[in-house]
C-alpha cells in the first residue's frame, strides 16, 4: 500500500457542475480581474459553440483568444513571469536533473477549465517539448498551479470516448 499526502496551497477552489461560461466571469468578479485571455481546446474553439458561448459572456473582459492546452498556458505564466521572449531562452527555466533555476514566480495566473481529467488541473508541473530535441519536458513552480479549476460536466460531451 502507498501512503502519502497531496497539499493544494496554490489552488483557491474547484468549482463543479456549472456551466464553464457562468463559472469563469464569476470567477474573474471573485479575482477582480478586468481582463481575460482565453487558451482553449482547438477543438472546442473550430466546431463548437462553447469558446463563443464563453467570449460572449465575458464581453470585453476577453481580450483574446488562442488555441492551446493547459499545459501551453502554464509555461506561458512562467515565461511572462522570467522575461522569457524567445524559444531558445525557456531552457533558462527548465526544470533539469541538476538544481532547480531560480525562478520568479508568475504574476499572471491560470483558470484552468479542463475537457479530460488528465491530472494538469492539479499540477504545478508544466510538460513542455523541447524543439531541439523533440523531448518533453519539464517546467516547475508551486504558482503554476490553477488558481482556480472548473469542473464543467457539458464539455466533457465533446470529448472524444477514447480520450
Amino acid at each position: 500500500m502507498q501512503a502519502g499526502r497531496v497539499v493544494f496551497g496554490a489552488m483557491d477552489e474547484v468549482v463543479f457542475g456549472r456551466p464553464a461560461s457562468e463559472a469563469i466571469v464569476e470567477q474573474l468578479d471573485r479575482l477582480r480581474a478586468s481582463r481575460a485571455f482565453l487558451m482553449v481546446s482547438g477543438t472546442l474553439n473550430r466546431e463548437t459553440d462553447t469558446i463563443a458561448n464563453i467570449r460572449r459572456a465575458l464581453g470585453s473582459r476577453c481580450v483574446a483568444t488562442f488555441d492551446t492546452i493547459i499545459d501551453g498556458a502554464k509555461a506561458v505564466q512562467l515565461c511572462l513571469g522570467n522575461d522569457i521572449r524567445i524559444p531558445d531562452d525557456i531552457d533558462r527555466i527548465r526544470a533539469g536533473r541538476g538544481p532547480a533555476p531560480q525562478l520568479v514566480a508568475p504574476t499572471v495566473r491560470q483558470i484552468s477549465v479542463p475537457t479530460t481529467i488528465a491530472g494538469g488541473e492539479f499540477s504545478a508541473t508544466a510538460g513542455v517539448t523541447n524543439e531541439k530535441t523533440k523531448v518533453k519536458e519539464a517546467l516547475r513552480h508551486p504558482l503554476l498551479m490553477p488558481r482556480a479549476t472548473i469542473l464543467d460536466p457539458w464539455l466533457g460531451a465533446h470529448t472524444p470516448e477514447w480520450l
